[in-house]
């Protein structure tokens, strides 16, 4: 691979036949930055719709992945600076109405670069759970669609709140409202210490643990579509932790991963979107008729689920 100046090439080819659009994207090995000029090539010769370029990935658009052919993207790189160790990307393929339908592979630039600072063949105990959690990619990306839309249209406010609450109690082992307090990164991974101010749903540990407490959860560092703010609000909804580490003080905690199966959500744009539209003039429609709107849809489930009576009703 050269240093200076490289160049990539991702194919994919689809084993369903699904409708609408696809999407492509492309993690980038850190220090590196694709060439703009060849991103607006392959629009200009239709290759893919669009593109969006960010610090971590390029997303790429396309009409759809065939299930009779390869579709490709190809670019040229830049490395702006060298890091010590390249660690893995990932490239996702998925179609974008069905997330559910996707594709992860991991790449890195050749088999004398270390994929993770983290033997996965020769793990300590714990570990290979975090090894494990590697191959289970980032949170999806469109929180709001995922939650409001349906084959491309907006869902009825009930059919929102209940698919919302069918996630939390069915597809979630916990739900945490709480505060980003630290954000540290190390051996591939953005490491958060969050503090709990409401278990919405309590997991492996007890709502009386959790409570006022704060707790370690980790993702991946190339996961674009995961970032949290210091002093910011969230909801996490994700599956319960499989491993231990031990703090400063020597004792064990449980460690949360976020991946793949792991819903966050900001409270922070949530509330102050609510506020916009108090101030405009609005006719009422009643909640059973109205569409679906995400920030009332977080709000009503925040308040919904802060009564255990009302939670899951399993």
């Amino acid at each position: 691979m050269n240093f200076k100046e490289s160049s990539m090439r991702v194919c994919a080819r689809s084993l369903e036949n699904t409708k609408g659009m696809a999407i492509l994207d492309v993690g980038l090995l850190t220090g590196f930055k694709p060439v703009l000029a060849d991103l607006e090539e392959m629009v200009t010769n239709k290759r893919v719709d669009s593109f969006e370029h960010g610090k971590r990935s390029v997303v790429f658009y396309l009409q759809k992945i065939p299930t009779d052919a390869d579709v490709c993207v190809e670019f040229r790189l830049k490395q702006e600076f060298s890091v010590g160790k390249l660690q893995s990307a990932s490239v996702k393929a998925y179609a974008y109405y069905d997330p559910d339908i996707s594709c992860t592979k991991f790449y890195s630039p050749d088999r004398s670069s270390a994929l993770l600072k983290i033997e996965c063949d020769d793990a300590n105990e714990g570990q290979s759970d975090v090894c494990r959690c590697l191959e289970g990619g980032c949170p999806p990306q469109d929180i709001k669609e995922m939650f409001t839309k349906e084959n491309g249209e907006v869902m009825k406010t009930p059919i929102c709140r209940e698919n919302f609450r069918t996630h939390a109690c069915e597809k979630a082992e916990f739900v945490w409202l709480g505060t980003a307090l630290s954000e540290s990164h190390k051996d591939g991974f953005i490491t958060i210490k969050f503090f709990i101010s409401n278990v919405l749903k309590p997991g492996i540990e007890s709502e009386e643990d959790l409570l006022n407490n704060t707790r370690i959860i980790k993702a991946r560092e190339n996961c674009e579509s995961f970032e949290m703010k210091r002093g910011s609000q969230y909801i996490i909804m994700s599956m319960d932790a499989k491993y231990k580490e031990k703090d400063r003080f020597g004792d064990e905690q449980y460690v949360y991963m976020i991946d793949s199966e792991s819903v966050v959500i900001s409270t922070e744009s949530t509330n102050a979107n609510i506020k916009k539209q108090m101030g405009k003039n609005r006719v009422k429609i009643s909640p059973e008729k109205a569409p679906c709107n995400f920030d009332k849809l977080v709000t009503w489930f925040v308040h919904e689920f802060s009564d255990e009576s009302r939670r899951c009703f399993t």
